[in-house]
């Protein structure tokens, strides 16, 4: 039987479309890079939960699933507001697994720490060095403490970015702790 969806904003049916495509065709989350094509951009709040709703099952489903998830909430065509509710999502999906998968979690960082590198997005930066990181890192929360060396073994290439991405965040004691575990000094 045919239903009808009406949706209050029309600004989200890009998003409502997609997620009700996932839903019908049963796509993997792995494809959002190839399914959202040119409407990235035009993701929103909608879509975002949906993935909220999606993203818990796709933690244990592997890191090669992960990394197109997350490869696709890096995307620089993404809303700073979509990147930020679906960058969210994935690092509650992670925490929610407690330990989560080592690949899994060290990933989840190194796309925390790409987004600081994204301008426009201080007030979510705030809250990935203050909440997220210090939990994804084990200092805070149940997740076990992960060392620098540990975080980064499969993106050598990313420590010395993630540390260059830091320094633009506002001096803090949550950024002093980050800046000393980045240097290997915690």
């Amino acid at each position: 039987p045919s239903q009808t969806l009406r949706v209050a904003d029309v600004a989200e049916s890009p998003g409502v479309e997609l997620a009700l495509a996932f839903e019908e065709h049963h796509w993997a989350l792995s494809e959002l890079g190839s399914r959202a094509g040119k409407n990235r951009g035009l993701l929103g709040p909608v879509f975002a939960e949906y993935l909220t709703a999606k993203l818990p099952a796709a933690v244990p489903q592997g890191i090669a699933q992960w990394n197109s998830i997350l490869s696709f909430i890096e995307d620089p065509g993404l809303t700073p507001l979509f990147r930020a509710m679906a960058a969210t999502a994935a690092m509650d999906a992670v925490l929610a697994q407690s330990p989560a998968p080592e690949a899994i979690l060290q990933r989840t960082v190194v796309m925390a720490f790409r987004i600081l590198s994204f301008t426009g997005e201080r007030g979510f930066h705030d809250r990935l060095v203050r909440t997220y990181l210090p939990n994804l890192l084990g200092y805070e929360g149940s997740e076990p403490t992960r060392s620098a060396q540990r975080i980064f073994a499969s993106y050598p290439e990313d420590q010395e970015r993630a540390a260059k991405a830091l320094s633009t965040v506002p001096q803090s004691s949550a950024r002093a702790r980050l800046d000393d575990w980045i240097a290997g000094r915690q």
